[in-house]
């Protein structure tokens, strides 16, 4: 049984790797770093006026490399940032509006119609699957490294 839980493991962590290669290709195929495909996506889904942190958490990418990118975004003119308090509010210029609609819609669209070759009791039971595996795995590496 452990071997199979071990097999089924690589198998998971290999359509993870490929999973994200799919959407490595797209950013390259559109003249996108990684982050700022990442960056484009977390604005568009979020909607105008998330901040960095926003961005960090629901990417799950580092604060250096959000931050850097975001600059460097603003300076291409595709973001704007506004001060709102202590806190900074990104928000799409014209050409990155533009720049979002050719780029995420598609690829949103792409992962509706993905999901949509699953009927509704497969959609339901992949998603009840994965939330359960990923509070198993968090629990389980906080527990380990919590010490």
């Amino acid at each position: 049984m452990a071997r199979k839980k071990s097999e089924a493991l690589r198998t998971y962590n290999e359509l993870f790797r490929k999973e994200n290669e799919v959407y490595h290709q797209v950013a390259d195929k559109l003249g996108l770093s990684d982050s700022a495909f990442e960056i484009l996506y977390a604005i568009y889904d979020a909607g105008p006026g998330c901040t960095q942190e926003d961005i960090c958490i629901f990417m799950g990418i580092p604060k250096q490399t959000v931050n850097s990118s975001v600059r460097k975004m603003v300076q291409e003119g595709i973001l704007r940032t506004e001060q709102a308090g202590k806190t900074v509010r990104l928000y799409f210029t014209d050409a990155g509006e533009a720049l979002a609609n050719r780029c995420i819609v598609p690829v949103q669209e792409a992962e509706e119609a993905a999901f949509e070759q699953m009927n509704e009791h497969e959609c339901a039971e992949f998603l009840r699957l994965q939330h359960l595996y990923v509070q198993s795995l968090q629990t389980l590496l906080e527990k380990t490294f919590t010490k």
